[in-house]
């Protein structure tokens, strides 16, 4: 509704609707208005009927922080009309504090050795606070929909409690010609998930061989970068769109030709304009054999560690936390505070139980267990729900699982023949 060129219309057409459908079901609505402190916490919730004076006024704390005031329009009564109302926010330094962001390759301290499995954190007894930012967050899972059953997977979805699913659209099989444009397969996807009630994210990969230098074999990207423009031009005017930045993936490896260090290539993104091009930023926050909120400095040179990458070279891309909390202090760094982190893709990988051995470049699936898989996607959802600034999170995955011996398999929630590991079970009985 806000791009270039939409219908000005739409906007009177929307509000005639919730006008309609306000006084259809009889609900009154009223301003939310929100203080929080940085880590979260409410310090001031005041509520404004939106027949009255809806306006708030807030005495600046005198405790230094970054504080955020936020409001939003909910249903008075709290029930199901007040979810997934919008939140605008803006951010108010008292004053201005001093932000410590994660160190990059060029800055690495020397670790230090841990115990073997991290303190407990103690988790909430009470609801999450409100967000610290605009936006939402949300539960996903990224699954297998061109090669298997749609609605079986977002069937799965829902049965894990999981309003999201994403799903990766390799767009040369989508796009055979110039300007000629197959939608028949990402239709049938969006139908199953809105019948269910389930929202999709398309990951949007590898361009087709006719857009490529002659001598590509890596599937992209194409000779003019305008083809690519085109097909997400096209595919956003279809289905309307959240657009989600691209996720940098995380190397541990920065030598400006294999590959350049995540949160370095994310500060160029920032240098490039990504912040006046997203509605929100993609984070591909693996997590190797690192427990999920594990700090990345304090990893042991352990030489069975085995991650992906520089072998035992302390890094924040080897875990969950590093690579969050290291993006979430380049975007306040870069003005972008308001916007909220899109775990786009997220996960452990374990081979226990499925009679194959780690995939070569996946070693480390031989370090972690079942049970540790369980436990640290469990606290990773959990803690983005809580963190104020994360968005939707989609765990990898759910039905990549055949064969066996394919590295995705190790990052199933599901085994081969369909039944749930572990990880499955955990996450259906997991808060949401």
């Amino acid at each position: 509704l806000l791009s270039a060129g939409a219908d000005a219309s739409l906007w009177s057409a929307i509000a005639q609707y919730r006008q309609a459908a306000a006084a259809k079901a009889g609900v009154s609505y009223e301003v939310v208005w929100t203080v929080t402190d940085s880590k979260g916490q409410p310090i001031q919730v005041e509520k404004r009927p939106l027949t009255g004076d809806t306006s708030f006024t807030w005495k600046a704390a005198s405790a230094p922080d970054n504080y955020v005031v936020s409001a939003r329009i909910a249903a008075s009564d709290g029930g199901a009309n007040s979810a997934g109302a919008d939140t605008v926010a803006i951010a108010v330094a008292v004053p201005s504090a001093t932000l410590t962001p994660t160190p990059l390759p060029t800055a690495l301290p020397t670790a230090t050795a841990r115990p073997t499995s991290p303190p407990a954190t103690p988790r909430p007894t009470s609801p999450p606070p409100a967000p610290a930012v605009g936006g939402f967050f949300g539960f996903g899972i990224q699954a297998d929909f061109l090669a298997k059953d749609a609605n079986y997977a977002v069937g799965q979805a829902k049965a894990l409690g999981f309003g999201w699913v994403k799903t990766q659209i390799p767009y040369g099989s989508f796009y055979p010609a110039p300007g000629q444009y197959d939608f028949s397969a990402m239709d049938r996807t969006v139908t199953a998930a809105q019948a269910q009630g389930v929202r999709v994210l398309f990951s949007i990969v590898k361009a087709p061989k006719w857009s490529r230098p002659p001598a590509d074999t890596d599937e992209g990207p194409p000779s003019d970068v305008n083809t690519y423009a085109d097909f997400v031009r096209a595919v956003a005017a279809r289905y309307a769109a959240i657009v989600v930045s691209g996720a940098p993936t995380p190397t541990g490896w920065n030598d400006g030709d294999v590959a350049i260090d995540d949160q370095v290539y994310l500060q160029q993104m920032y240098a490039n304009g990504l912040k006046n091009y997203s509605d929100a930023i993609g984070a591909h926050p693996s997590g190797f054999n690192c427990p999920a909120l594990a700090d990345w400095r304090n990893v042991p040179l352990d030489p069975n560690a085995r991650f992906k990458g520089p072998i035992n070279t302390p890094h924040p891309s080897f875990c969950f936390l590093g690579t969050m909390q290291g993006y979430r202090n380049i975007m306040v760094a870069n003005g972008d505070a308001g916007k909220r982190i899109w775990a786009t893709e997220f996960g452990w990988a374990t081979v226990q139980n499925m009679g194959v051995s780690a995939v070569a470049g996946y070693e480390y699936a031989s370090d972690n267990t079942e049970a540790q898989q369980a436990l640290w996607i469990t606290q990773a959802f959990q803690y983005g729900r809580d963190s104020g600034f994360t968005g939707v999170m989609f765990l990898w995955n759910l039905n990549y699982n055949t064969p066996a011996s394919d590295e995705k398999s190790a990052f199933s929630i599901l085994y081969s023949d369909g039944r749930p590991r572990p990880s499955y079970n955990s996450i259906v009985a997991m808060p949401k």
